[in-house]
């Protein structure tokens, strides 16, 4: 927002880490610097909708704060709904997303999806004891999986510039890097038996390079891998994004898109894709986030609705019927990831708060 005299354009950066105003004086004409940054004000949430006043002395905006932190609720797999009250596991401005539970049900992986350093962290099921930051460093590190026997995570990382698969202890040690693929790659996910990875395959920005989901065998260095790629969803070319592999090993969870003119758009649903058949098939028309009950029969999801359907946020769909069902609903928080204990008995999932003030501050020295 230009100044009433035009001496100083305001804006608002994170370049601090979080979110503020900050003002830098400029040559209107020429759009030339005129002296270094200058904070405006303390740090904040999101800032939107800045207008100043007519005499240049105060300006109004709009802070927008989004509270995410992870939550845990008990889980009849028999009934298929929650049993109890939901149980806080994090709190706090730091937010924390992509839960997943360790094979004996005790610690929670999550990264910090959004933060001024995205890390991956542990955390004890039972939110007891401090919480461990695995990834302490500048690259961006997120969505962490343990490995079925507990030893490994994996997780994807900037730490080599593009995004690619990297492994390492629970204690943070010994990190690898799997995968150099061309264009980055992304969402890892292991199959039941530890042996292969599963992971999206990212193209680059001109629309060009292999999508869709390719698979690599967990203990192999790269020169030796005999690569997997998942075939299309459809004659189109539209691809399939695997996200979770069913316990018996026989199916891939996960969702699809495609391309509308140069733009990559997500296609409505969930999809499976069978091994057995080499082929897919639509399991819902909505939700995202699929994660494998034990019984390998059914999904549950994420859902971000509107109207009626806002406030289901979390769903349920028997893989044969295909026949959805809500099973956590809330008007006071929205779900955006989730993970189970192995016996599918516990969920973990981050609930997203919203919360929007309009403030008014003098810029009188």
């Amino acid at each position: 927002v230009w100044s009433a005299d035009g001496k100083y354009l305001y804006f608002a950066s994170d370049r601090k880490g979080v979110a503020s105003l900050w003002r830098v004086q400029i040559d209107e004409a020429t759009g030339r610097t005129l002296g270094k940054l200058e904070p405006v004000s303390g740090q904040s949430g999101e800032i939107f909708n800045m207008d100043l006043s007519r005499d240049g002395r105060r300006i109004v905006y709009t802070n927008f704060v989004a509270d995410a932190n992870l939550k845990s609720v008990g889980f009849d797999p028999v009934k298929l709904a929650t049993v109890g009250d939901f149980v806080t596991v994090t709190q706090g401005t730091r937010p924390s997303g992509s839960p997943n539970v360790s094979p004996d049900g005790q610690t929670i992986t999550f990264h910090t999806l959004g933060a001024a350093r995205e890390d991956i962290w542990l955390v004890s099921a039972d939110s007891k004891g401090a919480q461990t930051n695995l990834t302490d460093d500048e690259p961006l590190d997120r969505s962490p999986r343990w490995s079925p026997d507990g030893k490994r995570l994996v997780f994807f990382s900037t730490r080599n510039k593009l995004t690619q698969i990297w492994t390492m202890n629970p204690d943070g040690g010994d990190k690898r890097q799997l995968t150099f693929t061309e264009n980055g790659c992304s969402f890892p996910f292991w199959s039941p038996d530890g042996q292969r990875i599963a992971y999206q395959l990212s193209g680059n920005a001109s629309g060009a390079g292999k999508r869709g989901t390719q698979i690599i065998e967990a203990n192999k260095p790269w020169d030796q891998q005999m690569r997997v790629d998942l075939p299309p969803i459809n004659e189109a070319g539209d691809w399939f994004n695997g996200y979770t592999w069913s316990p018996d090993g026989k199916f891939i969870a996960g969702n699809a898109a495609g391309f509308q003119g140069k733009e990559v758009r997500s296609l409505p649903g969930l999809y499976l894709y069978s091994f057995e058949t080499n082929r897919y098939e639509r399991l819902t028309d909505f939700g995202s986030r699929p994660e494998w009950l034990n019984d390998s029969r059914h999904v549950v999801f994420a859902y971000s609705g509107k109207g009626e359907m806002a406030e289901r946020q979390v769903w349920v769909v028997n893989t044969t019927t295909k026949v959805p069902k809500p099973i956590i609903s809330s008007s006071l928080f929205a779900v955006s990831t989730l993970g189970l204990t192995r016996d599918s008995r516990r969920f973990f999932f981050t609930a997203v708060a919203h919360q929007a003030d309009v403030f008014l501050l003098s810029l009188d020295k």
